[in-house]
């Protein structure tokens, strides 16, 4: 008997361990919940939240203005703004629902490393939360109006979403920024948005050294840099029209991507091959000149293959030249192949070596359809 009430008590001891609830549970309604971060920096840190308001979002109150307020205050570190805003809201702030964060480009110039550092601590915040940056103020950023969305984070991250979908854009989170971040072998990127009547527009990537924006990518380098990095097929390439005066459009639509390293003076050698299939966009020239649909010649087909293969290698060899010169920021993650698959290559002071290390492209393209009435 004495065993039996023993193992009975037992039971009950771990019952009640088990079944206490959520200690620290907050209910729903005293949360404020945050969807979009901004960061400013000038003589203080600055930081916005970007809260949606409930009662607009319902049917009844959607004509009553925008479905969102934002709050900003200032702070020597982000701790300390955090605080100071908690104090003048209400609701207890939650961070488990944040969308995107979002850097002034003077604040990500400046150094993002101590504010990821925080951000990366609290356990609410979920890593797949977009980075962006913007050349003008995070806090002015967070108050533009969206056309299509009553939250304007709601808006970017629908947008941000169909353009990774279709390889216009990185998959850049703050997951993925603070590995790259933290590796020796690569820099992290993150996209650059600027709002633009109702909506908001890209403007290519900004390249980070380690924690520092040390420059920016427009859209074209920043579609051969995905093409590059990451085997992306996304954008196009226009090359003139052998048989008349006009230009052809190569629309992508297929990329396979083979890298192979050697050894060349104690250095890494890349080899990097692209092979890429595209359809034809669009043919231009004088009318009466253009050949009737199913006339193109083989010969014209190859030279059209040939002058658009050129192009791309040489706007990939120029933009890795650049970011080797002017940035010194392995965007690319070269230093990561070098590490996985030729380790006795590999340097601890890679990004001092990075500018001088030989890249060599070579491109194979293919067209593969020319639409409904031949080329």
């Amino acid at each position: 008997m004495k065993m039996k009430k023993i193992i009975i008590l037992s039971f009950l001891s771990l019952a009640l361990i088990i079944l206490t609830g959520c200690w620290d549970r907050v209910e729903i309604e005293e949360r404020a919940m945050v969807l979009g971060l901004g960061i400013d920096s000038g003589t203080e840190l600055r930081l916005t939240y970007q809260f949606p308001l409930v009662a607009k979002l319902r049917p009844e109150g959607q004509d009553k203005g925008p479905g969102f307020m934002t709050k900003s205050c200032p702070g020597k570190t982000l701790g300390e703004a955090m605080t100071h805003l908690q104090q003048q809201i209400e609701e207890a702030v939650f961070l488990g629902q944040i969308r995107i964060i979002v850097f002034s480009e003077e604040a990500a110039t400046r150094g993002v490393g101590q504010e990821i550092d925080f951000l990366r601590r609290d356990p609410m915040l979920r890593p797949q939360v977009f980075v962006l940056v913007t050349p003008g103020s995070a806090a002015e950023f967070l108050q533009s109006q969206s056309r299509t969305e009553l939250v304007p984070s709601l808006a970017l991250v629908k947008l941000i979403t169909q353009e990774t979908r279709r390889g216009r854009l990185p998959n850049i989170h703050l997951g993925e920024f603070m590995v790259r971040q933290d590796s020796p072998g690569v820099d992290p990127v993150a996209p650059v948005f600027h709002p633009a009547e109702g909506t908001f527009h890209w403007d290519g990537l900004a390249v980070f050294g380690q924690d520092r924006m040390v420059g920016r990518l427009d859209q074209e380098e920043s579609l051969i840099f995905m093409r590059l990095r990451d085997g992306k097929r996304g954008g196009s390439v226009e090359v003139a029209n052998p048989m008349t005066d006009g230009t052809v459009l190569i629309k992508f639509f297929h990329l396979m991507r083979r890298v192979r390293i050697e050894e060349e003076g104690g250095l890494p050698h890349f080899y990097v091959t692209l092979e890429l299939e595209g359809n034809v966009g669009e043919f231009t020239g004088e009318q009466g000149r253009l050949p009737a649909p199913g006339r193109i010649s083989a010969a014209d087909v190859r030279l059209i293959e040939e002058r658009a293969a050129q192009k791309v290698k040489k706007e990939t060899e120029d933009l890795v030249r650049k970011v080797q010169r002017e940035f010194g920021a392995d965007i690319f993650g070269l230093g990561e192949w070098v590490r996985a698959y030729r380790p006795g290559l590999w340097r601890e002071n890679w990004h001092e070596i990075f500018p001088y290390i030989r890249v060599d492209i070579e491109v194979k393209l293919r067209l593969r359809r020319y639409g409904m009435t031949g080329i």
